[in-house]
């Protein structure tokens, strides 16, 4: 099984989509976009695993002993042990969080980890390094917030998840992209740029959009708030 459609496929077998998607406590419609060949966010494809009893690297990989993200920075903890206790090490994502119209994704696997004081870390109020990811901004159009280049510290803890406005990088499609997200009445969510040039616009949740929030963006190049 070559690719994440196909893993699903056979994960859903003899059972109806509809029930499919209740066990894994996603929508109908979103399963059947990613049986149309979309690519889940590491949220669901945590549901998605979570609720069929499979490895996450199976599901989005198709390989047991393929890195990927949850493995990566699982990882964390145990190499802090070796490392100086003075710093933490957060993975540098190799996908870059587009701030243009968006970035096809291609492996959201880390190549790298990125160190930090955890005294600085921990006084901008962060308990764990392992609810951390970084990313690289890629275009303008979150310009003067962000740059492009800029190295973006995000937080993909649930708690970050609850609706409240700010910085995200975000999954829509098969694209990645950081933007301002500003959650309305009726489960719709106003998509933002800072840079003006770019038109704003919405998500409604009910109508089984193919989105995804992938985390929290917390820290510009480990220095500056967003």
């Amino acid at each position: 099984m070559e690719d994440f459609k196909e893993r699903l496929t056979h994960l859903i077998g003899e059972e109806s989509v509809n029930s499919f998607a209740k066990k894994c406590g996603l929508s109908e419609s979103l399963i059947r976009n990613y049986l149309k060949g979309s690519t889940p966010g590491l949220n669901k494809l945590q549901q998605i695993a979570k609720a069929t009893d499979v490895s996450i690297g199976w599901l989005a990989a198709g390989e047991e002993d393929k890195t990927d993200i949850i493995d990566e920075i699982e990882k964390i903890e145990e190499k802090e042990k070796h490392q100086p206790q003075h710093l933490v090490h957060v993975p540098l994502i190799n996908v870059k969080a587009s701030a243009g119209d968006g970035k096809l994704v291609t492996e959201e696997k880390s190549t790298s980890l990125l160190a930090f004081h955890k005294e600085y870390l921990q006084k901008t109020w962060f308990i764990s390094s392992s609810h951390l990811f970084c990313m690289e901004v890629d275009g303008e159009s979150m310009a003067p917030t962000l740059n492009h280049g800029e190295i973006l510290i995000c937080s993909y803890d649930v708690q970050h998840r609850v609706p409240a406005d700010g910085v995200f990088v975000i999954r829509l499609e098969e694209a990645v992209m950081v933007k301002r997200l500003q959650f309305l009445p009726g489960k719709t969510i106003k998509v933002s740029s800072d840079n003006n040039i770019y038109e704003p616009f919405t998500i409604k949740m009910d109508d089984g959009v193919d989105f995804d929030i992938l985390g929290k963006v917390l820290l510009v190049n480990g220095l500056r708030r967003v």
